[in-house]
């Protein structure tokens, strides 16, 4: 087969005599010559040239008539130069523009353009041929069938495919690579339609959703992802989702299946297990739990009331002889303790009724055991056995109290209280046999003082006595309390002028009389000094006001 190419020169014709090229070499010799067409040679004999008659020449050295030059620029005998093998033919190897291997034959060929001028010659497949793994060009249907998996078919550019390749994939935009020839790997892709699987098989569109989405989920073209209907926490109260929400691909729950809070679906009859942590249960109306729920509620009231079922929500709660601790997990009621209080604390039901020392304070003072009205009692933390509360509420090892002298020295018959008010019962004898209401003291509101020892009151004077004593007490003003009420003459200002008959007296009766200096203007009136008495209005020892 004969190639023809044509080569347009523009010039002007000229001759040059000066120079005159020495060709010394065999079969060789001086001739002039035009550039097209170009000396016969081993690369371009077969190929017949088409030139313009209006050329330069010039004196060139050429082979003699038979010869052409060869590769090594000798001149040689025509039949000498290399010949392509069977079914190729020489052409210029940069222009081919078609495969050229039988591992090529399904790839897409990017095509140079070339200068003819810097054409390499060569010998390459014909047209209708393909080079086999021997590299010997057998005809393109006779080429053999790269073994691939069933869904794919070889080429010689894996990598350069500008498509979806994995099922991973499906939904995004496709990422064109851009793959030089020579960079290609050979390898199996899968066909139109299929794409790679997690188990490197070529499946449907169809496999490629089933395998995307995790047990017991559907793929969906057109899910809400902020619609958490599904949800197991929406099986007993409806959700509405935005209708103006634009829909994505992507998986949700089978028919018959919700989303645990573990973001796996589960059969919506198990959906109140999946609800509920540890150490609870699933209630349908959580309203009418009526006990005590959390740990800080221990040793309080608790009051229960009735809910309508329109009124009822489901949801988790503690399961019985559990307790929702601070960080809202449930607990035994051994382990509250430890929840509600700090180091070396234990909860109780009534911070005020606790007997003895509370403070490294007190740890010197008096034992003291309050006595608390129920209704005032509020649970809170103490410090355990053996440890007191230092300055800073710290509870401390009783022996690593700071040493100090602070706490209250009292008086005869009275002891110490961290809480004075917390105190519930009479304190003055002036209180005795009167009502009585304790109301709740905070731990913040409370102060610390003497208060009189149990069965001891105190006394106008200030210092505690017993209850016998209290009946001593007077409650007129300047009265005191005395063995005899009765004496005669009577403690009355009407005996400063009276006459008496005291031969026969009455037996003395205990009682509150006037204190010396005063005395009763009558019977019912109170003590008044004497001076104060009408029938001393004359006197020279009282003074006039």
């Amino acid at each position: 087969m004969k190639t023809r190419v044509v080569v347009l020169l523009f010039c002007c014709v000229y001759y040059v005599y000066s120079y005159v090229p020495s060709c010394t070499r065999p079969h060789e010799k001086h001739a002039f010559v035009m550039d097209c067409p170009p000396e016969r040679s081993c690369k371009n004999r077969g190929i017949e040239f088409s030139c313009l008659a209006d050329q330069k020449r010039e004196q060139k050295c050429v082979c003699d008539e038979g010869y052409v030059r060869n590769e090594s620029n000798e001149c040689i005998e025509e039949e000498n130069c290399a010949t392509c093998p069977e079914n190729e033919e020489r052409t210029c190897l940069q222009g081919l523009c078609r495969p050229q291997k039988c591992i090529e034959k399904n790839d897409i060929i990017f095509c140079q353009l070339v200068d003819e001028e810097k054409c390499e010659y060569g010998c390459a497949c014909k047209i209708g041929y393909l080079r086999d793994e021997n590299g010997t060009c057998i005809p393109q249907d006779k080429c053999p069938t790269v073994p691939c998996p069933v869904n794919e078919y070889f080429t010689n550019c894996a990598k350069g495919m500008c498509r979806q390749e994995n099922c991973t994939e499906l939904g995004k935009l496709s990422e064109c690579k851009t793959q030089s020839t020579e960079l290609c790997e050979p390898g199996c892709v899968c066909e139109g339609g299929f794409l790679r699987s997690k188990n490197g098989t070529c499946v449907s569109i169809d496999e490629c959703h089933r395998e995307l989405c995790p047990v017991n989920e559907v793929y969906s073209s057109c899910r809400q992802p902020n619609c958490n209907s599904d949800k197991c926490e929406y099986k007993y109260r409806s959700q509405s989702c935005p209708s103006d929400e634009p829909c994505e691909v992507g998986c949700v729950c089978k028919r018959g299946f919700r989303r645990a809070d573990n973001g796996t679906c589960v059969d919506e009859r198990d959906c109140e297990s999946q609800l509920c942590s540890i150490n609870e249960q699933y209630l349908s109306c959580i309203q009418a739990v009526c006990r005590v729920e959390k740990c800080s509620d221990l040793g309080g009231s608790l009051s229960c009331k009735g809910v309508s079922e329109r009124e009822c929500v489901g949801g988790c709660v503690c399961k019985d002889n559990y307790f929702r601790a601070k960080n809202d997990t449930c607990i035994k009621l051994s382990d509250c303790d430890a929840d509600l209080c700090s180091e070396n604390e234990i909860h109780v039901n009534c911070v005020l009724a606790q007997c003895g020392p509370m403070t490294c304070s007190e740890k010197d003072g008096p034992m003291y055991c309050p006595s608390v009205d129920q209704k005032s009692c509020k649970a809170g933390c103490v410090c355990k056995e053996g440890y007191l509360k230092d300055d800073s509420g710290k509870c401390v090892a009783r022996e690593n109290c700071p040493n100090s002298d602070s706490f209250k020295t009292c008086a005869v018959n009275e002891q110490y209280s961290n809480c004075v008010q917390s105190v519930c019962r009479p304190e003055k004898c002036s209180n005795l046999g009167g009502s009585l209401t304790c109301t709740g003291v905070s731990e913040s509101d409370c102060t610390g003082g003497c208060v009189c020892k149990d069965n001891y009151f105190r006394a106008k004077n200030g210092t505690c006595i017993t209850v016998s004593d209290c009946d001593k007490e007077c409650s007129g003003e300047n009265e005191e309390f005395t063995n005899c009420t009765n004496p005669c003459p009577p403690r009355t200002c009407n005996s400063l002028v009276a006459r008496f008959d005291c031969s026969k007296p009455k037996p003395c009766e205990e009682g509150c009389a006037c204190k010396p200096d005063y005395l009763k203007l009558d019977d019912n009136s109170a003590c008044v000094k004497i001076c104060e008495c009408p029938q001393m209005a004359s006197s020279p020892d009282c003074p006039k006001l």
